[in-house]
């Protein structure tokens, strides 16, 4: 199968790398793509810079210039729920913008308000967690803004009903279902989106990268 995988940061995706086999780089439109394998897969794979146009244009580029089958999304997130702390799992069921109206998305294309995840995908990485991590699905709310107050999580969770907020996956769950492909993002919670959030990013994100890292290989391992 040939496989998508996009992170927004290096940290975010260099697990995943160590364990490849066989990697190549080619450069399209200036970004990295990293060409691997792994239990049978061919893998195209990089970094798309943090944003939701990054992370739509590299995801385009993995469509339209490696034709890939899947695209996995992995890395961080901020948590918008109480009790799903730091180290958590986040599977997310459906994308949501928090900063685009969503009259607008459901009157043109691709006439959605919000992008699916696929379910087997879903039940196939809920499977590889690793044994004594926290793992919950549900809506992920994306954003360009670093969420960092109470208030604007409130008005986030009373927009979409997310559960953890980032600023990339909704934008490649978009591109993936305007192409027709199935898509999966897998995200850890690095802090949980408050007052307190850049000090505890700073003490999680490493962690929760390699979480989240690990449960795209493992998930791998399963696809048949």
């Amino acid at each position: 199968m040939r496989i998508g995988i996009i992170a927004a940061m290096q940290v975010e995706i260099d697990d995943i790398l160590a364990e490849s086999m066989d990697t190549s780089v080619e450069v399209v439109f200036g970004r990295k793509i990293y060409i691997s394998s792994r239990s049978g897969h061919s893998l195209y794979m990089g970094v798309s810079g943090i944003g939701k146009v990054n992370a739509a244009t590299f995801a385009q580029i993995l469509i339209d210039h490696f034709d890939v089958e899947v695209l996995l999304n992995t890395g961080i997130a901020g948590s918008l729920k109480g009790g799903l702390g730091t180290l958590s799992l986040v599977l997310a069921t459906d994308l949501h913008y928090h900063d685009f109206p969503n009259k607008i998305l459901r009157n043109t294309f691709p006439y959605l308000a919000s992008f699916p995840t696929d379910d087997s995908l879903r039940q196939l990485a809920r499977e590889a967690v690793p044994t004594g991590v926290k793992v919950e699905e549900g809506a992920i709310a994306t954003g360009d803004d670093f969420i960092d107050s109470n208030e604007k999580k409130a008005a986030i969770v009373a927009a979409t009903s997310a559960i953890a907020c980032d600023m990339e996956s909704a934008a490649v769950a978009h591109t993936a279902a305007a192409a027709g492909k199935p898509c999966l993002v897998i995200r850890c919670i690095s802090d949980e989106a408050d007052e307190n959030s850049a000090e505890t990013y700073d003490h999680f994100e490493s962690r929760a990268a390699a979480i989240s890292a690990r449960v795209v290989l493992d998930l791998l391992d399963k696809l048949a």
